[in-house]
């Protein structure tokens, strides 16, 4: 499950591999979107995708750098952008998401419940399961 951050990609991955990763950060973002207000910043974003691998952690109760998210997206925001814009563009292009403002990347969204029920469909369906039991 951490393969929604940036990581060093193989040069010789099987297709298999990278359809993978792809769907992984897909279901990241659309978790992460979730997670997210109705209003949030890009860097926003970026934080709780990387957040997504500590939540439930417990060493991020005790001991860990309660910033720890924070401290790892801010300097990398570019790296980022260049996974997730792709996956951005079409969640603007079926109005999932909006752009506020191009100066600050903020974004808005739906938080109906039915686009809520939009994005759980995206996601994969034991992690669907679990949302549904909560």
């Amino acid at each position: 499950g951490r393969l929604h951050k940036p990581v060093l990609q193989l040069t010789n991955c099987s297709n298999d591999l990278l359809v993978a990763i792809n769907k992984n950060r897909e279901s990241a973002l659309l978790l992460a979107l979730l997670l997210l207000p109705e209003k949030f910043t890009e860097i926003d974003l970026y934080i709780m995708i990387a957040s997504l691998s500590y939540l439930g952690d417990p060493r991020m109760s005790i001991g860990e750098n309660p910033r720890k998210a924070i401290n790892l997206v801010t300097p990398i925001v570019p790296v980022y952008r260049e996974i997730y814009q792709i996956y951005m563009i079409k969640l603007i292009q079926s109005n999932t998401v909006k752009k506020l403002s191009y100066n600050n990347l903020v974004y808005s969204q739906d938080v109906s419940p039915i686009a809520r029920w939009k994005l759980c469909e995206g996601l994969p369906s034991t992690l669907r399961s679990l949302l549904m039991i909560k």
